[in-house]
């Protein structure tokens, strides 16, 4: 091992981003010859279908590619770590970094990227500039180890509270857990090999084990309650942690309040690795445990968290193998299940459709449970041939902004390139409908296009959502490449309901019902006494309710009657000009753009006051040269906008 890391060294240095990921790739494929495994944690790798791989979202994927041990680690001594200790650590685990020059330009890329295109900054309450100016400042008083920049780009990242916007360097984000290792966890959803429990929170911010691997080496089992460590509850150890801004090494964490601090809970077992010993709640005997975090070293364990728990007569689904959905009928009753841990495979969509064709038509179903509390998103579209069964009625209510180009205002918003259609707006088959209950499960661990899966299904007049609230990552990321090895993704594109088109979804608590009256909601969590029984109680409250219910009336939606409309019926594609028509409700100070792909205005075809009534303008495209273009109609506080393809 040491002739390896002498062999990098020599060539630049583990702060050398060049060299980063040769450095991945030569500690494994040179794992036996110097054994550079030796410290790692010994768990059984998992055997992944490279299609999963391929096709899974970021948040996914990160849980199952390969990690490398610490090139330099530390042992950690016992007792509890001030913030200057976690600094030593930090920077004598991945060692030296770039030149500061360096580093300094490649922070200011990203915070200049952030200023400039960063679409989620409504309802967030911080001061960007000089959260970067700190970390500008620090770049240029002090020596940046390889550890601490990926920690500063992650942390400021993280200021933003959003699920998708992530920043650091890879070598140090794909470090492979160990005692002492100063690498930290967020969320617990999915992948929980390190640990070998999945954890939630319960309302005091203790943490339930809902599952554990058989054979746990500190005794766990569900309705077991973890308090924290070395003496202290988890809910005050991770505020310092983060305040010792350690590195973060995996999963996310929600983009509104309730989420977020979901996801910093939920991860205490992740982070075993940094403490001495564990505390414990046994559920059989209420005796309170101190454990040595020792006993879970080089340990082998698989377990896949979701925050659901089994239900008879319902797989879930093999996500190892590339399976989205699975559905079945609960044992006793009558009421169809399905689960979707996300929207991303290709198969998902024929997945989907056959569950709800399926539990509709081939089966004497007295309500369905669409049970999407962990769903890592993927592509919208994919869900939308089963709410076509689902739906009696189309839905059209959500609208995609993006940052205003000719503005340095942060807040300035204009419609996106993204046609809103790929995000939730669909049409239905006016011959299917399902007209029984439709409970929906929801919760921290729904996010992206799951967060918008569940506000499609909230408009569903026979729905009810049960659960906590969603992520609230109601937008589209972007991946930029900062430079090889520093990996940084944003949040580009957000989503607004047309009738409030000044509203942007993401941070907002989903299902909030000051902000979203149409929606019904249950909040209901699971209880260690039910846990311990097997029982899901979210489930319970569901079935509850289906089994109660004969009729539910429909809810009056938000209403769009008074907003404008922007034709969809126009010639597209078009040749060198097309008729472009819309109507306003009442007067209005209207004004109609072109902008093409990038966002960049190309004609301003009208500004000014008009009455109430239909219009048509006429785009003479002549002098433009061929490809894709947006309109956007701009009327009193509405922005609407359609893509148009001119031909030539």
């Amino acid at each position: 091992m040491t002739k390896a890391i002498d062999l990098i060294r020599s060539t630049g240095g583990f702060g050398s981003l060049q060299f980063r990921m040769f450095a991945v790739i030569a500690f494994f494929s040179l794992a036996t010859a110097f054994g550079a495994l030796a410290q790692a944690d010994q768990s059984t790798p998992r055997i992944v279908d490279p299609e999963v791989l391929e096709k899974a979202p970021d948040v996914l994927r990160d849980q199952l590619l390969p990690r490398h041990p610490a090139p330099y680690p530390v042992a950690k001594t016992a007792g509890s770590y001030s913030a200057y200790d976690w600094k030593m650590a930090i920077d004598s685990t991945w060692g030296p970094g770039l030149p500061n020059r360096s580093l300094s330009g490649l922070f200011v890329y990203f915070r200049n990227i952030i200023h400039q295109e960063f679409a989620c900054f409504h309802g967030l309450d911080i001061d960007w500039d000089s959260i970067c100016a700190s970390y500008s400042q620090e770049i240029i008083d002090s020596t940046i180890s390889c550890g601490r920049f990926s920690a500063m780009l992650c942390h400021a990242a993280r200021t933003l509270q959003e699920s998708h916007t992530i920043a650091h360097d890879t070598y140090v984000y794909f470090t492979q857990p160990a005692p002492g290792i100063p690498i930290m966890f967020v969320g617990g959803w999915g992948v929980n090999d390190h640990f070998g429990a999945a954890l939630t929170p319960l309302p005091d911010s203790s943490l339930l084990v809902y599952r554990a691997v058989e054979n746990h080496p500190l005794g766990l089992v569900p309705g077991d309650i973890v308090l924290g460590y070395d003496g202290f509850p988890w809910k005050q150890l991770y505020p310092e942690l983060i305040e010792a801004e350690l590195p973060v090494g995996g999963y996310w964490w929600g983009s509104s309040g309730p989420s977020y601090t979901h996801a910093w809970l939920m991860a205490a077992g992740m982070n075993w690795h940094l403490f001495d010993t564990i505390d414990i709640i046994d559920y059989s005997t209420r005796d309170t445990l101190h454990l040595p975090t020792s006993l879970l070293a080089d340990r082998s364990m698989t377990l896949f968290a979701t925050e659901q728990m089994d239900i008879p007569g319902v797989p879930m689904p093999d996500f190892e193998s590339g399976q989205s959905v699975s559905w079945g009928i609960i044992e006793g009753t009558r009421i169809g299940y399905i689960y979707c841990i996300g929207w991303y495979m290709s198969g998902v969509s024929t997945e989907w459709y056959r569950a709800v064709d399926s539990l509709m038509n081939h089966y004497q179903t007295s309500g369905l449970i669409i049970d999407l509390r962990t769903n890592y998103g993927g592509y919208p579209p994919n869900a939308f041939n089963g709410y076509e069964l689902l739906f009696k009625d189309d839905v059209y209510e959500c609208g995609t902004a993006w940052r205003d180009p000719d503005s340095d205002d942060r807040l300035a918003m204009i419609p996106s390139p993204l046609n809103a259609d790929s995000f939730l707006n669909f049409s239905v088959d006016p011959d299917t409908y399902y007209d029984k209950p439709i409970a929906v499960l929801i919760g921290p661990g729904c996010m992206s296009a799951g967060d918008l899966s569940a506000l499609a299904l909230s408009y569903h007049p026979m729905s009810r959502l049960f659960g906590k609230p969603t992520a609230a990552a109601f937008n589209s990321p972007q991946p930029v490449e900062l430079s090889e090895g520093i990996r940084f993704r944003f949040s580009r594109i957000e989503t607004y309901l047309l009738n409030e088109p000044d509203h942007y979804l993401t941070h907002d608590v989903f299902p909030n019902p000051v902000d979203h009256p149409w929606i019904r909601f249950e909040e209901v969590w699971h209880t260690p006494e039910q846990v311990a029984r097997g029982e899901d109680n979210v489930v319970e409250a569901a079935i509850n309710w289906i089994n109660s219910t004969t009729d539910v009336a429909d809810r009056e939606k938000p209403p769009l009657a008074h907003s404008p409309a922007l034709g969809q019926n126009f010639p597209n594609p078009f040749n060198t000009s097309t008729n472009i028509r819309f109507s306003l409700p009442s007067r209005m100070a209207m004004k109609m753009e072109i902008f093409d792909i990038l966002g960049r205005r190309a004609a301003v075809l009208a500004d000014r006051t008009l009455s109430a009534g239909s219009y048509t303008i006429r785009w003479d495209a002549h002098a433009f040269p061929g490809g894709v273009y947006f309109c956007r109609l701009r009327a009193g506080r509405y922005s609407l906008s359609r893509p148009m393809v001119l031909m030539k």
